[in-house]
């Protein structure tokens, strides 16, 4: 967690410097606050990824793992009757 915070605040203070280096380039800044809403909308996106891909791969687990146990115990009870 603490190097998560670290990184959001080096990405925000980084923006300002490049910024300013591209003011000549570009001639109209919509402002901090359009900036810090991109940043915290790109931030909510990638912790959503989380939860997804846990609930995906718990998805795969259970379309494929409840047939390996179908099949295991099929298996043990074709030795007890044999």
């Amino acid at each position: 967690m603490k190097a998560l915070a670290t990184l959001i605040i080096a990405l925000l203070a980084s923006v300002p410097q490049a910024l300013a280096a591209a003011q000549d380039s570009a001639p109209a800044w919509n402002g901090f606050a359009v900036t810090f809403f991109i940043t915290f909308a790109a931030t909510v996106f990638i912790f959503q990824l989380f939860p997804g891909a846990a609930l995906f791969v718990g998805l795969l687990k259970g379309l494929f793992g409840a047939n390996a146990k179908r099949e295991q115990a099929v298996k043990s009870r074709n030795t007890r009757i044999g």
